[in-house]
């Protein structure tokens, strides 16, 4: 792979563990790594730069295992992009039609 056009990678986990073993394997691998340890970091972290791919834990809360957290958070991050979107004047029609129905 051609490390001046790595495919950017976000992970969202929050057992440094888990975001170690990840970082290593794909940094191996010629993809460039950025991690954050929370949801709240999440967005900001999306925010700043453009990312080709985001591994994300979908639980955050000690012993909870249903994903919610992360489900309800990609809804958000999704929601905020297309907003953005719109806001910006950078939308397609199918961007328009979710926006007005509320997704």
């Amino acid at each position: 792979m051609n490390r001046n056009n790595a495919s950017r990678i976000l992970i969202a986990d929050d057992q440094p563990d888990v975001l170690e073993a990840l970082r290593l394997l794909l940094k191996a691998e010629g993809f460039q790594i950025d991690s954050v340890t929370s949801p709240q970091e999440l967005v900001p972290a999306l925010e700043r730069k453009e990312y080709d791919v985001l591994l994300m834990d979908l639980n955050y809360t000690r012993d909870t295992t249903s994903g919610k957290e992360g489900l309800d958070l990609l809804a958000a991050i999704q929601y905020q992009r297309l907003r953005r979107e719109k806001l910006t004047g950078v939308t397609t029609l199918e961007t328009n039609a979710r926006l007005d129905a509320g997704r």
